[in-house]
């Protein structure tokens, strides 16, 4: 005669059953969790650097003396202008390169200016992440193809503003969302980029000066919106290094669980012509 569970033994198997299946269904969640924060943030990390060299190769093939950062004058939004020997070549319809233009006497045909800006996205409804609604950017990069007449055989700066792509009719792209605004509350460990009391939110480009003992061995590096070229003041007395830093932040809200996922990127470049 065969013997069957009791009551109570059912009972306590059912239980375990229970508490395995509890166990289970948490580190599936957990594991599942982790792997869409791991995937989250890769994604952030490959659109900045895909960002970044679009901007190190737009610096390397430009002037120094032709580069304006922004916060400047009346353009508040953060963004940096430059001067180009390159015009650009379509291959199709999702790919461009760029070609350096030489004039007949061998120098660059300065003939076109390329701007960055970071402009205020539309917020969507019912976005999540409240706190950076109306407050984070989108990296926006555009061309102003110069003619003929106004081709200079010297690179200098434009006095043509980052955000007048729209007035001047130039084509422009989005590079990188989701770049936070001065506006934005800053994240911990993520603090906007500041320098000499200007605040560029998530996107700066600044130049980098040195200062040096009396034996002309640099001690200390810092950060300045003023270009070299222009005249030193009293104050400044820092040496010319002829490089620029490039630092641009990123956040991600997901539209799931509203969680953020920031990266941080830092580069520096130099102008070489």
């Amino acid at each position: 005669m065969k013997k069957g569970f009791s009551l109570t033994e059912l009972i306590i198997y059912m239980l375990m059953s229970m508490i395995m299946l509890g166990i289970i269904t948490v580190v599936f969640v957990s594991v599942s969790d982790s792997y869409k924060k791991t995937m989250s943030t890769f994604d952030v990390q490959r659109e900045v650097e895909a960002a970044a060299d679009q901007i190190r190769r737009d610096l390397n093939q430009s002037s120094l003396n032709s580069i304006v950062v922004y916060p400047s004058g009346s353009e508040r939004n953060p963004g940096v202008s430059m001067i180009s020997p390159c015009q650009e070549e379509t291959f199709s319809k999702t790919t461009t390169s760029d070609s350096f233009v030489m004039t007949q006497n061998g120098g660059p045909r300065w003939g076109r200016y390329v701007f960055y800006t970071v402009l205020p996205r539309e917020t969507k409804s019912g976005e999540q992440g409240s706190q950076y609604q109306g407050r984070m950017g989108n990296l926006v990069r555009w061309v102003w193809e110069l003619d003929d007449k106004d081709i200079s055989p010297y690179p200098s700066p434009t006095n043509v503003l980052p955000s007048q792509f729209s007035t001047k009719r130039a084509p422009f792209s989005i590079i990188l969302r989701g770049v936070p605004l001065p506006t934005s509350p800053e994240l911990q460990g993520l603090p906007h980029f500041k320098t000499n009391g200007v605040d560029y939110g998530g996107f700066q480009v600044a130049f980098v000066r040195q200062s040096c003992d009396k034996t002309g061995k640099v001690t200390s590096e810092y950060l300045t919106g003023v270009n070299p070229s222009k005249a030193v003041s009293p104050t400044d007395t820092g040496n010319v290094s002829e490089l620029v830093q490039v630092n641009i932040t990123n956040i991600y809200i997901s539209e799931l669980s509203g969680k953020l996922s920031a990266y941080s990127f830092s580069f520096t470049s130099y102008p070489k012509n």
